[in-house]
């Protein structure tokens, strides 16, 4: 910007300088002189004078320079500048404005003031200001108990007015989010030998659901095939009792995009999650030995990630959790992700020129028919030692 300024200024020198020599070489000029403010007054033979020209602002300044480093601080030093025309020079002394100073700051809270420090990067002068306590900064999540939620201070033991809460039909609390009971609507049944429960259905209206994790006295173990078949639900929370989740139970639930999975479940049936257009996260816990076919198949693009010809699910942070199968069956070996956890169900079914498999120490399950009609194939590896090959699971 300040270079096409400057060559403005140029542009409008040179167009003036040449005004006023066409004025004189034509005759036209009677006399050009200065008048007391330094602007230059041109009068031309028939005694028209043209309008003041102010000549100080047709310099071409370049940047101001210290004039010597022998002045303490920036406000004492004296500045200069020249033109790049003509010469000539100005000077200006210092102010406070000249220094580059640097900020460092301690943070001011409920319990101890701030402290703000300066240092100027051209002559070191230090300053420190002194920041007075603020209020309390709480936090962003509720505190909650059965009866009441509440905030603390980040910084204290101090806290908001404990509040009671407002629970919906969901189960949750309305303000603070806190689970505090189950969805209504969740039909649940006694397992055949009456040992347990298990979710089959759904008829409420709420659509973030909280599974209960007893029925009738009775742990509930289990959510039944189909259980949430086509349902609008938007979240799911399944607790710690539960050890299964059935095929299909979430089958085209294509507004489900939260899901949480309690720490017992150890195994995820065939198309669990099929066809849940918004599901875009997970979290598997390390329970988990056997994750069926096609459990997470056309889910939102986001859950996906793709290496080497390899298409992963994402889940607990890690893009290559799940192996579920490859995009071209035409390749004879393939790299498995050094991270991924699981081999799901007929992962590379069809790849008949599949004719060598390296598998990394990290994988803790291999799922059924995993290298289904791979007719090609003679020859595995894993990377792991003959102990951890036997801690594998099998589908």
């Amino acid at each position: 910007m300040k270079k096409r300024y400057v060559a403005k200024i140029i542009v409008l020198v040179v167009a003036l300088v040449m005004l006023v020599s066409i004025l004189v070489a034509c005759g036209e000029v009677k006399s050009a002189e200065y008048d007391s403010q330094g602007n230059l007054i041109v009068t031309l033979t028939d005694g028209t004078v043209l309008d003041p020209i102010d000549v100080n602002s047709l310099h071409t300044y370049g940047e101001w320079r210290a004039f010597g480093d022998f002045y303490p601080t920036c406000e004492e030093k004296v500045f200069y500048r020249s033109c790049a025309q003509c010469g000539d020079v100005e000077f200006k002394l210092g102010s406070y404005d000249d220094h580059d100073f640097v900020i460092e700051t301690t943070k001011a809270t409920c319990q101890v003031e701030g402290k703000e420090q300066r240092k100027c990067t051209i002559c070191g002068k230090e300053e420190e200001k002194v920041l007075p306590k603020v209020d309390h900064e709480w936090e962003s999540v509720y505190q909650f108990d059965t009866t009441y939620h509440w905030k603390k201070c980040i910084n204290c033991t101090a806290t908001t007015t404990k509040v009671e809460h407002v629970v919906d039909e969901s189960g949750y609390c309305t303000i603070c989010n806190g689970i505090l009971g189950d969805t209504v609507g969740v039909i649940y049944d006694l397992s055949t030998d009456g040992t347990y429960a298990e979710v089959i259905g759904y008829e409420g209206s709420a659509k973030r659901v909280i599974i209960a994790s007893e029925y009738n006295g009775k742990p509930v173990k289990s959510i039944y095939s189909e259980a949430f078949k086509e349902l609008a639900i938007t979240s799911v929370y399944i607790p710690d009792s539960v050890t299964s989740i059935g095929d299909e139970a979430f089958f085209d639930c294509s507004s489900l995009s939260s899901v949480t999975i309690g720490n017992s479940v150890t195994s995820i049936g065939s198309g669990a999650f099929v066809y849940c257009y918004s599901l875009t996260s997970i979290t598997i816990p390390d329970s988990v030995t056997s994750i069926g076919e096609r459990a997470f198949s056309d889910c939102n693009s986001a859950l996906y990630s793709t290496e080497n010809s390899l298409k992963y699910v994402k889940a607990n942070g890690n893009p290559y959790y799940l192996l579920i199968g490859s995009t071209n069956a035409n390749l004879s070996t393939y790299n498995i992700n050094a991270q991924t956890k699981h081999i799901g169900d007929v992962a590379f079914n069809g790849c008949q020129r599949l004719s060598s498999i390296t598998i990394p120490d990290s994988v803790t399950s291999i799922g059924y028919q995993a290298f289904r009609d791979c007719d090609s194939l003679s020859s595995v590896n894993y990377l792991g030692t003959i102990e951890q090959w036997c801690g594998i699971t099998f589908g």
